[in-house]
């Protein structure tokens, strides 16, 4: 079930995830929206790419899940991508 965080039935546009990939290729930048977050798991709709670089695509919606080791797990719905994992910049 879907359920948009506010704005009349459309997701917030200040409720939106920003992803920075860093690569041989170069440096990608894109952002989504974000939606429902329920049982400890927050999903997040599909990507834009607003930076791109080689190797850099838009991607599906995912569900993102904060394990207790504080390491950020990602795994995407509809489509055949692995699932990330992702660390806190620094």
């Amino acid at each position: 079930m879907w359920r948009p965080l506010g704005g009349g039935g459309r997701p917030r546009r200040d409720a939106d995830l920003t992803t920075v990939v860093a690569g041989r290729g170069g440096r990608c930048t894109a952002h989504a929206d974000l939606y429902a977050a329920e049982r400890g798991a927050l999903t997040v709709g599909p990507s834009v790419v607003d930076r791109p670089a080689p190797g850099c695509t838009a991607s599906s919606t995912s569900v993102l899940r904060l394990s207790g080791d504080g390491i950020l797990h990602r795994e995407f719905l509809g489509d055949d991508k692995q699932p990330r994992t992702y660390s806190r910049a620094k």
